[in-house]
């Protein structure tokens, strides 16, 4: 795919005044978060939320790093994200996490980013005619138990408890058998 870089500005999400710009980050799909180097992220007050939490390398090895919440801006992007105080020696990198709060993919022929498009929504309430309107199915551990007291308010709101669910495909199973040549 190759290999690309944007700058981006990190900025505290308890005030965004105080921001600073880094540039050149290695835009990473391959990498789960954002890395932003330590003295940047202090310098503009961003906590550590997270102390000493493991990382994976590619290369295989363990290192822990402190994690906080910041701002973080690239072009017309920008989202709230989780940030790795990044130690002399990592590379700044914008991680897929933050990529998909931007909603922004790679475009790896212009090597940039770009508007990922409409943001996937689902619904249980019509959205046009009745015949328009489609049921979620809550598709729940089988073992999973419902209190009694809950499960009309459950089923009000469109979602299939098991069942419910186990009912419906009994009764299927039951007509399509009948419906069967030599029954």
């Amino acid at each position: 795919m190759g290999v690309f870089y944007a700058d981006a500005i990190i900025s505290n999400v308890k005030d965004e005044s105080r921001s600073v710009t880094v540039p050149g980050m290695l835009v990473d799909t391959g990498a789960e978060s954002s890395w932003v180097p330590r003295a940047l992220l202090e310098s503009i007050g961003v906590e550590r939320r997270k102390k000493d939490r493991p990382f994976q390398m590619a290369n295989g090895a363990v290192i822990t790093r402190g994690v906080g919440y910041a701002l973080i801006r690239s072009g017309e992007y920008e989202t709230v994200d989780e940030v790795v105080f990044a130690e002399e020696g990592d590379l700044p990198i914008l991680g897929a996490r933050t990529l998909e709060g931007f909603n922004a993919r790679v475009d790896p022929a212009q090597k940039k980013l770009v508007a990922a498009g409409p943001i996937p929504a689902a619904t249980t309430r019509s959205v046009g005619s009745e015949a328009d309107c489609r049921r979620l199915t809550f598709l729940a551990p089988a073992n999973l138990r419902v209190d009694s007291s809950k499960k009309q308010e459950i089923q009000d709101y469109g979602i299939e408890t098991n069942d419910v669910r186990d009912r419906r495909a009994g009764a299927d199973r039951d007509r399509a058998l009948a419906a069967r040549p030599g029954r």
